[in-house]
């Protein structure tokens, strides 16, 4: 039972990173990270406001779906710490 908690902690607080990551987006943090300063200025700098607005829906749907994730796995882990718990506490009342 403990086991199956920290695992499910553990998906909680360990960031979930696609290999495929953001495509080419310019909001997407792996691939600003990934250039220097002058790069994504630069690059930036190239796209019309409709692009703009594109990259930024496509990162707040892409955060959605990772925050959707973690709270699953956050309601899973409080659940099953309890179960934990209340199970530590019957084990112990017993013997």
């Amino acid at each position: 039972m403990i086991l199956l908690s920290m695992k499910a902690i553990l998906r909680v607080v360990y960031p979930r990173i696609s290999k495929k990551g953001g495509g080419d987006s310019m909001t997407y943090f792996q691939n600003i990270a990934g250039s220097s300063r002058e790069e994504y200025i630069a690059r930036g700098s190239k796209l019309t406001a409709d692009e703009v607005i594109a990259n930024s829906y496509m990162n707040a749907h892409d955060l959605a779906a990772v925050a959707s994730k973690k709270y699953k796995a956050l309601r899973e882990a409080m659940i099953l710490t309890i179960i934990t718990i209340i199970w530590t506490i019957g084990v112990l009342l017993v013997s």
